[in-house]
C-alpha cells in the first residue's frame, strides 16, 4: 500500500475520512459544493501568486503514474536544477526508518529548492515547502511538512536543514521539524495500522470539519439512522471520549443520566452537563424542552436594534460573511444588509464597509450578537 502525504493529511483531520478514501464506495462522495470550488479557486490564485517567484521546473510524468513522476523528479534533483514543482518523492522506508514492510510513502512537495549542502549528488540539497492558502501554520501542516523531510531525506541521502510553508498574507514559516518528527512518526505508524485492516472506524459529525468533506452526506446519513451522539450540539470527540468511558454511547443512555453526574468530567461542568441531557432528551422525545434559562431583566428598547453575525471558515481564518437585520420598531420594518467578502484579499474592506454602515447610519443603535453565557464565580 501506498500511504502519501495527502492520506495521511485526512488522517491527521478525520481517521474515518482517510478509511473512506482507501475503502470506501466511490459512488458514496459528492461532488464539490460552490464553497468548496470557491477555496479551490482561491488556493489557485494564491499558488500562482507564489510560484511567480520561483523559476520553477516540473517533472513531466503521467498523473497517476507516481514511480515514473518519483524517477522524473529524482532526474532533476540529481542535475541539480533551482526549483522542481510538484515533484514525487517515493520511498519504502525514509530515513532508514520502515514502519511498515508492507507500506510505501510518497511525499509531493509543493516545491523543492536547492540549497548549498550536501548529498547523495554533491554539495547541494533540497529544502521541501508547501503553498497553503490559510494564513495559520496549523499543527497539521507542520506535520505534513514534517513528513515531507522525513521522506526527501531517504530520496537524497541526508535530512534537510530547513522547511517552509508559503502561507497567505506573510513571510514563509519555518517548520521546526526536528520538534515535530516523534509526534509524526508516532501518528504516521497508527495511519500504517488502520489503514493496513479494513475496520471501519466509527462515525463522528464534527462541525467545523465535516463541512468541506466529499463523504458528508454519506456519514451524516449513518449518524442519523444510528442517532449517534455526534448528532448533538456540545457533544465535541473529547467530550465524547468521557462519555464513552462512563459506558454512554447512545441517544437513549444519554437523555437517562443525571446531569449531576457528568459535571466533574473535564469541559463538562454545571451548565453543558444539563444542556447536553436535555438536548438528548428533546430529541428522543422530538419536541422542544421547556427551556431552564432565567429570563433576564426588562431592558428599555431601542427605536432601532441591529442583529449582527458572522459566517467564517475557521481553518482559513477568514470571515466571508458579515450580517446584520436592521429592526425599526418606529416603521416596523426589518431589512437584512449583508456584506461579503468574494475573495480572501476582500475581507478587510468587508469590515470597514460594515464599520461604517454601523457608526455612520446607526451609530445610537445597540448591537445584538449571539454569545454562549458562561457563569462567573465571584469571592474568594
Amino acid at each position: 500500500m501506498l500511504l502519501t502525504d495527502d492520506l495521511f493529511l485526512q488522517y491527521l483531520r478525520c481517521y474515518r475520512r482517510a478509511f473512506l478514501e482507501v475503502y470506501g464506495d466511490p459512488e458514496q462522495r459528492e461532488a464539490p459544493g460552490d464553497y468548496l470550488n470557491k477555496i479551490i479557486s482561491d488556493s489557485s490564485f494564491h499558488r500562482k501568486q507564489v510560484l511567480q517567484d520561483y523559476t520553477h521546473v516540473r517533472p513531466e510524468y503521467d498523473r497517476d503514474d507516481l514511480r515514473a513522476g518519483a524517477a522524473a523528479t529524482e532526474a532533476l534533483m540529481a542535475q541539480g536544477v533551482d526549483c522542481i514543482y510538484k515533484g514525487i518523492l517515493l520511498s519504502p522506508g525514509a530515513g532508514g526508518l520502515t514502519l511498515d514492510a508492507n507500506l510505501e510513502y510518497a511525499a509531493r512537495p509543493d516545491l523543492l529548492v536547492r540549497q548549498i549542502g550536501c548529498s547523495k549528488w554533491g554539495d547541494w540539497e533540497y529544502e521541501p515547502a508547501q503553498i497553503k492558502l490559510g494564513r495559520r501554520p496549523k499543527l497539521e501542516y507542520q506535520l505534513i511538512a514534517t513528513f515531507n523531510v522525513w521522506v526527501l531525506s531517504d530520496v537524497q541521502g541526508n535530512m534537510p536543514e530547513a522547511t517552509w510553508l508559503l502561507l497567505r498574507d506573510r513571510e514563509p514559516f519555518d517548520v521546526l521539524w526536528e520538534e515535530r518528527i516523534d509526534q509524526m512518526l508516532e501518528l504516521l505508524e497508527a495511519c500504517g495500522q488502520m489503514l493496513s485492516q479494513p475496520l471501519e472506524p466509527e462515525v463522528f459529525i464534527a462541525r467545523n470539519r465535516c463541512g468541506l468533506c466529499d463523504w458528508q452526506n454519506f456519514c451524516h446519513g449513518i449518524a442519523t439512522q444510528t442517532q449517534h451522539l455526534s448528532l448533538l450540539p456540545g457533544v465535541t470527540p473529547k467530550r465524547y471520549a468521557y462519555l464513552q468511558e462512563l459506558g454512554i454511547t447512545s441517544l437513549e443512555t444519554l437523555r437517562q443520566t443525571k446531569p449531576k453526574s457528568l459535571e466533574n468530567l473535564p469541559g463538562f461542568g454545571p451548565d453543558v452537563s444539563q444542556k447536553m441531557v436535555d438536548q438528548a432528551q428533546a430529541t428522543w422525545s422530538d419536541r422542544a424542552l421547556r427551556s431552564r434559562v432565567v429570563p433576564m431583566p426588562p431592558v428599555m428598547r431601542s427605536p432601532v436594534e441591529l442583529y449582527f453575525d458572522i459566517e467564517a471558515e475557521p481553518d482559513l481564518g477568514i470571515a466571508f460573511l458579515l450580517g446584520v437585520l436592521v429592526v425599526d420598531h418606529r416603521l416596523g420594518t426589518e431589512v437584512f444588509h449583508a456584506f461579503v467578502a468574494e475573495q480572501p484579499d476582500q475581507e478587510q474592506c468587508c469590515w470597514e464597509a460594515f464599520f461604517q454602515f454601523v457608526w455612520e447610519v446607526h451609530g445610537d443603535a445597540p448591537i445584538y450578537h449571539f454569545a454562549v453565557m458562561k457563569r462567573i464565580r465571584c469571592g474568594g
